[in-house]
């Protein structure tokens, strides 16, 4: 599913298919729980600004 609601043709036949979250990252495809864990840890680190991110908020995923 994009951001737009819309099944994508390559997944419309899918059966049972009413909705996909797919919010990998970037060229490399980190899955988007890996990303905010690892950035929650690197802003507890000390080593990055910013506000921890929940890695189970769909908002937060698509965010990241």
């Amino acid at each position: 599913m994009n951001r737009t609601g819309k099944i994508a043709d390559w997944d419309k036949d899918l059966p049972n298919v009413t909705k996909l979250v797919d919010s990998s990252t970037g060229v490399a495809k980190v899955p988007d729980r890996t990303c905010i864990l690892s950035r929650n840890n690197s802003i507890r680190a000390e080593l990055l600004e910013g506000d921890i991110l929940d890695a189970t908020s769909e908002s937060d995923r698509w965010a990241m």
